[in-house]
């Protein structure tokens, strides 16, 4: 039943999406990221990834829910003859929590992976041209969730990581962009325990899932991160570049009345470590 109601939320709050698929399966994954070492903030969310006949569908509902709260808090600025009116909440945030890639697609038709991500309310694709995981399978195994799982290794994306997989479900398929085992994946971690995915439920189906909008801009990863550190540097006048206007944001409030000045944190610890 509660595969079932979640499964059920996914699809009703995927208005911001774009093409359907069928999914047949639909598994759910117990999700911790510790998004800041320095800190130790760690977010939790439960991470759905839809098996369908064109394409693997990873989501978050937390990514779902923080797009929805970037929406309600990004600025409204409005060009006056005397100046601008604005209305923002988006500065007094302490810290960007759905700065991460939590939305990815696969097609299962080339192997092709791509991400979809947010700066504030807008939307961006990055075509992933070396999501290919190559594993190094293992003799290791043990039961996790009833089911008989075998280990496999590898190094992605700046990370070494541990997964555990079943051929009980012989699934090539598992959370984020780690796929490509003999079974589905049960488990997984990197090796500072920063990040694990743990398997909570499937449920086979036959049910009509969203894709994301494929009429995003597409950027690369390195202008992605220029993007989000400007953003982080002055929300407010990142935004309004984005929709045409360029204003200075000294002149409209006192940053020094807020906190951290007007910026926001983004915390050090992505799941991908970016290449410099």
């Amino acid at each position: 039943m509660k595969a079932i109601l979640l499964l059920t939320g996914i699809l009703n709050i995927s208005n911001l999406l774009g093409q359907t698929d069928t999914a047949e399966v639909a598994i759910e994954y117990h999700t911790s990221h510790k998004i800041d070492t320095i800190t130790g903030f760690t977010i939790t969310y439960p991470l759905m990834v839809f098996h369908g006949k064109k394409y693997d569908l990873s989501i978050s509902r937390n990514k779902l829910q923080n797009d929805s709260i970037e929406k309600k808090t990004s600025p409204t600025i409005i060009k006056t003859g005397s100046g601008y009116i604005y209305n923002s909440n988006q500065a007094k945030r302490r810290q960007i929590t759905s700065f991460e890639t939590l939305v990815t697609v696969r097609s299962l038709n080339t192997g092709c992976v791509t991400e979809f991500i947010n700066i504030g309310p807008n939307q961006y694709k990055i075509p992933d041209s070396s999501a290919s995981v190559i594993w190094t399978l293992t003799t290791e195994q043990k039961k996790i969730a009833n089911y008989l799982c075998h280990k496999a290794t590898t190094f992605f994306k700046g990370r070494f990581w541990e997964a555990w997989y079943t051929t009980e479900i012989p699934l090539s398929c598992g959370p984020w962009k780690l796929a490509g085992l003999p079974g589905l994946i049960i488990m997984a971690s990197d090796s500072s325990q920063n990040i694990t995915f743990n398997f909570n439920s499937i449920l086979f189906s036959n049910s009509s899932v969203t894709m994301p909008n494929d009429h995003s801009q597409v950027i690369t990863k390195k202008r992605y991160k220029t993007m989000l550190t400007a953003y982080a540097e002055d929300p407010i006048g990142f935004l309004a570049l984005q929709n045409g206007l360029t204003i200075n944001t000294d002149e409209i409030f006192d940053k020094s009345k807020l906190r951290n000045q007007g910026k926001l944190i983004v915390p050090n610890n992505p799941i991908e470590r970016w290449e410099n």
